[in-house]
């Protein structure tokens, strides 16, 4: 008997196991290695542009990569050989990007160039890129060369993206449960099995994550150990969807399912558009550091960390079933549609202080 045949006849047995794997696994490691942190002094010492005042270990990273490491060969066979081995190769060497960026820093370039490799790996080893944009702009199938760099340079986009929105307690696990909880909805529909169980797998790592997160006692960051590995299957598993043949019954929502993708990414990538810009409009570097993202917007403005996880979240459903609402249009109109969206949100964050400074003098009047 087969995973597969057995997979059907244990009904949820199987993600109910790789959910519960995942979170045991996670959770155990944590412990250990706040424990290994303290001991040897691993920790993110706090700066000007930390909204955290102590030291703290961040390394939390490598329990969720372990925990996600053993899902994948738990679910193997599900897989093709070469896709496993490219899938586990590839989350490895993020995983080991991200950790000597944690313990002894890396500079933005040899990051990028890291990136870039393991990107170039995935396409050319499993085909696996983004092959049209569906008469996005006039554009429908890609030549090949066009393909690889477009595929690229989406890899890089999001896995950086997603590092960027790790600036508070819960913020990025929480986006990264929401992305997977779409991604496993999606690709259960569409029988891919594998990729359906993979994504709840991640959930359950990210969950026992982000009870240590928002600990006071036995907090833990994922740093960019974290960040790189969830952030490339995030891409990953995006890339996938965008791969897939649709089935009949699922087509009619999904038709246009590369808006969907940029959709899902809405928050992210809004973040990083907009801080680029600012950047650039000062006259600095948009690669240099400083705190006008979302998050430190919304803490100025008295959000609590876990509010600004919620916002992420939600906003993040909302702009998927808002394009969803208009998933019977053409895909440029719905494109710009997602930019509309886009630009009131980014203008929305812009000028939050107005309209919280005004309720905080209504709310101390009654005071």
């Amino acid at each position: 008997m087969n995973l597969f045949n057995f997979s059907i006849e244990l009904g949820f047995a199987l993600p109910l196991l790789t959910f519960i794997t995942a979170l045991a696994i996670s959770y155990k490691c944590y412990p250990i290695i706040i424990k290994v942190s303290n001991l040897k002094n691993l920790m993110a010492e706090p700066n000007q542009r930390d909204v955290h005042s102590t030291k703290t270990p961040n390394l939390g990273g490598i329990g969720l990569f372990i925990a996600i490491y053993i899902v994948i060969i738990f679910l193997g066979s599900y897989l093709e050989f070469n896709f496993l081995l490219n899938l586990l190769g590839a989350i490895m060497a993020m995983f080991f990007i991200g950790l000597v960026d944690d313990l002894v820093g890396m500079r933005p370039k040899s990051k990028l160039i890291g990136q870039i490799v393991v990107a170039f790996s995935v396409i050319l080893l499993t085909n696996l890129r983004i092959v049209s944009l569906y008469g996005l702009i006039g554009i429908y199938e890609l030549p090949y060369t066009v393909s690889v760099g477009l595929t690229v340079m989406f890899f890089i986009t999001i896995i950086n993206a997603y590092n960027l929105i790790d600036g508070v307690d819960g913020l990025a696990g929480s986006f990264a449960i929401t992305a997977n909880l779409f991604f496993a909805v999606f690709f259960y529909f569409t029988a891919n099995y594998f990729m359906c169980f993979l994504s709840i797998g991640v959930i359950g790592a990210l969950i026992s994550f982000l009870i240590f997160n928002f600990s006071n006692k036995n907090k833990i960051f994922m740093g960019d150990t974290g960040s790189m590995v969830l952030g490339f299957l995030l891409s990953y598993q995006a890339l996938h969807i965008l791969s897939l043949d649709l089935n009949e019954n699922f087509s009619i929502i999904f038709s246009k399912d590369f808006i969907y993708i940029i959709a899902l990414f809405s928050f992210p990538l809004i973040d990083t558009i907009r801080v680029f810009f600012m950047r650039i409009k000062e006259g600095k570097s948009p690669f240099t550091a400083d705190n006008n993202h979302i998050h430190h917007n919304l803490l100025k403005n008295g959000f609590k960390h876990w509010e600004i996880s919620a916002i992420a979240s939600f906003f993040t459903i909302g702009v998927v079933f808002l394009v969803f609402l208009f998933n019977k249009f053409e895909i440029n109109i719905m494109t710009s549609i997602l930019a509309l969206a886009w630009l009131i949100a980014a203008t929305t964050v812009k000028n939050l202080n107005l309209p919280f400074r005004s309720f905080k003098i209504y709310k101390r009047s009654f005071n």
